[in-house]
């Protein structure tokens, strides 16, 4: 076996040929959303780096070739690399992404909001969030604020164990490089889970990228479904989601995955949801 490289993966060798497989050091990356790209058919995927008092590591945007061999990995904004006093929280750090603009651009969401951008939801207040835009490419072309909402329930009987974040993003349309899906997870300790998705509107939003959070101008959301009210159960950790196919009466299909964190407490469900447009 070979040793990876810094960003890279090791290769593994068996009988003499390439193995198809491609092999981390343990607990070297936490991945998390993963999108193939419409020009090339690679993947490109986000994982979250890691915040500890020993380890600052900072989250990545990886292009993966279909082999599962490293192709490239992405810029990040620099307020959103692991610093001691700014940057992601641990475990909160980048997660969503999509494709936009028919491929050209791609786009990244951090889970909750930054060291340097206040504190978390809470359950009687919202948080702020930042969405990424860059080129394909590499180059970082803007950044918005993300309104989150509070916590859905305070937790009992100890008060503040509950979270929300973004955990997953989508282009609502191909083309359009403004609108798209957002994947709101809160989570509440002896509760559950609660799945917002709402569609956001980043034109005439305050870029951001360069610049603190201050006063900027969010990005516009309105809520599409609440998955509270569709009647399943349960609803477990869902952070996954993409565009299936259209319907015969001409509904688009939405496809929602949850992650069961490897507990066998929890499930894996696929969902589809029918859109009208």
């Amino acid at each position: 076996m070979q040793v990876a490289r810094k960003g890279q993966p090791a290769t593994a060798f068996r009988g003499g040929g390439l193995s198809p497989f491609r092999l981390y050091a343990p607990k070297s990356l936490d991945p998390e959303e993963i999108r193939v790209d419409p020009w090339t058919g690679a993947y490109f995927w986000t994982q979250e780096g890691e915040r500890t008092d020993a380890v600052l590591a900072d989250p990545s945007v990886r292009i993966t070739h279909p082999d599962g061999t490293f192709a490239a990995e992405l810029p990040i904004p620099e307020n959103e690399r692991m610093r001691p006093t700014t940057g992601p929280r641990q475990n909160l750090a980048l997660e969503g992404a999509t494709f936009a603009a028919g491929g050209a651009l791609f786009v990244t969401s951090v889970e909750g909001p930054l060291l340097q951008d206040g504190p978390v939801a809470t359950a009687k207040t919202g948080a702020t969030s930042r969405i990424t835009v860059q080129a394909r490419f590499g180059p970082l072309l803007a950044q918005d604020a993300y309104p989150l909402e509070p916590v859905f329930v305070e937790s009992s009987p100890e008060p503040g164990q509950g979270m929300n974040g973004i955990a997953s993003i989508l282009a609502a349309d191909s083309l359009d490089p403004t609108k798209f899906l957002v994947l709101e997870r809160s989570y509440v300790l002896g509760v559950g889970n609660r799945i917002r998705i709402y569609e956001a509107d980043t034109d005439g939003a305050t870029d951001i990228l360069d610049a603190p959070l201050g006063t900027a101008w969010p990005v516009a959301k309105r809520l599409l479904v609440d998955l509270a009210d569709l009647g399943l159960d349960p609803i477990d950790n869902f952070g996954g989601m993409t565009w299936g196919p259209r319907l015969p009466s001409g509904e688009r299909t939405l496809i929602l995955v949850s992650d069961n964190n490897f507990s066998d407490k929890q499930v894996t469900q696929i969902v589809a949801l029918a859109v009208q447009q």
